[in-house]
């Protein structure tokens, strides 16, 4: 794949789930601030520049129609007294897309707060990363019976 074709996929995915859905959440992360911000969010600003199809104006790392219809990035880190897992409780939607680029860098408690978002409505998960670590959640994907 050419250099950000995994990040580009997540940014249009990204606003597919959006103009597909007239309620829909999409929570998209990243290992940290900068492939949030500058690579994941960047990718989203860049298509949306070009886009044929009505978007509201975003802000730097939120996309909202209304309440009940948004997207927006946040970074998973976990830190050593802290776990930013709670930063995925409580979102509920009737259509939620989670993204995940770089998956392999994510915390695997941020990975157990995603599991408990699957409460209720439609809930889809994309896992983006190169198979650089032969263990972890995103390895377990592809090996797990």
């Amino acid at each position: 794949m050419p250099l950000g074709a995994k990040t580009r996929t997540a940014a249009a995915i990204t606003l597919w789930w959006l103009a597909i859905h007239k309620e829909a959440l999409v929570l998209t992360t990243a290992p940290t601030s900068r492939q949030v911000k500058e690579l994941l969010w960047g990718e989203i600003h860049a298509l949306l520049r070009k886009s044929r199809v009505y978007f509201p104006e975003p802000s730097s790392l939120e996309l909202k129609f209304n309440e009940k219809r948004l997207a927006f990035g946040m970074t998973t880190s976990v830190r050593q007294k802290g776990d930013e897992g709670v930063r995925f409780q409580g979102w509920h939607g009737q259509n939620l897309l989670v993204i995940v680029d770089e998956a392999p860098g994510i915390d695997p408690r941020i990975y157990a707060a995603i599991d408990g978002l699957r409460a209720g409505g439609k809930v889809r998960e994309l896992r983006l990363g190169n198979p650089t670590v032969a263990s972890g959640p995103l390895y377990d994907c592809f090996t797990s019976g």
